[in-house]
């Protein structure tokens, strides 16, 4: 991945806090130009101007002192006219003394960018500022490079190396995680049901016309004569 090139703007009023950012913004293996020496006049109008259009990223430190400082709006003049050609550079400003609403007048186009700020336009405790702009343009700070927790098996295996060093062999069904799967339910086989139905006992059937009657039926609803009670089985 190609090195993240930032320049930084600021007043040499606010020359520790642009130390230490372009000290953390560096550790974090970024590129930072700034002129941390403010030659004023001096300076090569050309030297920095190229040096602002080469860095797609653009810092600047917000202070009253930053306001009043020709050279900041300058330089925030170029980066500004620098983004209406390219929407992928970026500036972020970043408030590092207090600062008053009428402050803004100096850059009021400045004034709707995302800010490294506090509460009411505050400044944010030093190394928390360092630490926020760090994370806004995706790099890690020093603090935040922290080795990754081991994983639940290379711990286990360490206990149980641990263990059989000291002695104490550990059998493969301790070693062993029980399973946390549900038990399979299996079904008993479905028997067939009981035959309930139990044969009917037949009517009586009449000697004279042959008709079967229903059962308890003594006298034949068919010629009405009266026959004789007991249960065929024809």
């Amino acid at each position: 991945m190609a090195q993240m090139r930032i320049f930084l703007s600021h007043s040499s009023a606010d020359n520790d806090f642009a130390d230490a950012l372009a000290k953390a913004l560096r550790d974090a293996g970024a590129d930072v130009w700034y002129d941390g020496s403010h030659l004023g006049i001096g300076r090569l109008l050309r030297d920095i101007s190229k040096q602002v259009a080469s860095r797609p990223i653009f810092l600047v430190t917000l202070s009253k002192a930053a306001f009043s400082s020709d050279w900041v709006k300058e330089e925030c003049e170029w980066a500004w006219n620098l983004l209406k050609r390219d929407s992928n550079r970026k500036i972020v400003p970043i408030v590092v003394q207090p600062i008053d609403r009428s402050d803004w007048n100096e850059m009021l186009w400045l004034e709707g960018f995302h800010r490294v700020e506090g509460p009411n336009s505050a400044p944010r405790p030093r190394t928390e500022a360092i630490e926020y702009t760090l994370h806004l343009l995706g790099l890690a700070s020093s603090g935040e490079m922290r080795t990754a927790r081991p994983s639940a098996d290379n711990t286990s295996s360490r206990f149980a190396r641990r263990n059989v060093d000291k002695g104490h062999q550990i059998s493969p069904q301790r070693r062993q995680r029980p399973s946390r799967e549900a038990p399979v339910l299996v079904r008993p086989p479905k028997l067939p049901e009981p035959d309930t139905e139990t044969p009917k006992p037949n009517g009586l059937v009449c000697p004279a016309c042959g008709a079967r009657n229903f059962p308890g039926i003594y006298t034949c609803q068919n010629c009405g004569i009266l026959m004789q009670p007991s249960i065929t089985t024809s």
